[in-house]
């Protein structure tokens, strides 16, 4: 049998660093928060911990009136994408009401590379119209 000279060695060495060094680090997904324009809030918080790139993931969502009373009822689009890259989220999200006051579930997110995103929401309640944009380094 012949041995692998060092050069060789050193090339499948050299592959190997920058195929392990290219997979993006998981990030921590803090929960992003927006004031819409009458005042109510909402928030996102990420159900997968720490966000991972192409895992198919849900967010939760959670909307309250400007006395911090949670809004049922509601009806919430999320889109998004990458501006820098001029494209959008790889997948078709959906917002759904919970069984718990104020709680909608985002349903379908996924991140197929890091980088800038942005997540764009409207929010419809009562004649009520808003969007907000939140932004988020992956």
């Amino acid at each position: 049998m012949k041995k692998p000279s060092p050069r060789r060695f050193a090339v499948v060495l050299n592959l190997l660093f920058l195929l392990l060094s290219s997979t993006p680090p998981a990030v921590a997904a803090e929960p992003l928060q927006a004031e819409l324009a009458n005042g109510w809030t909402i928030e996102l918080r990420s159900q997968l911990q720490p966000l991972v790139i192409n895992r198919l993931h849900s967010w939760q969502l959670i909307l309250r009136d400007s006395n911090g009373q949670p809004l049922n009822g509601a009806s919430i689009e999320v889109t998004g994408g990458m501006p820098d890259h001029d494209h959008g989220l790889p997948t078709a999200p959906l917002v759904s009401a919970t069984a718990e006051d104020g709680i909608y579930l985002l349903q379908g997110m996924r991140f197929h590379m890091p980088g800038y995103w942005q997540l764009r929401a409207v929010v419809e309640k009562d004649g009520f119209s808003d969007e907000v944009v939140f932004d988020l380094q992956l």
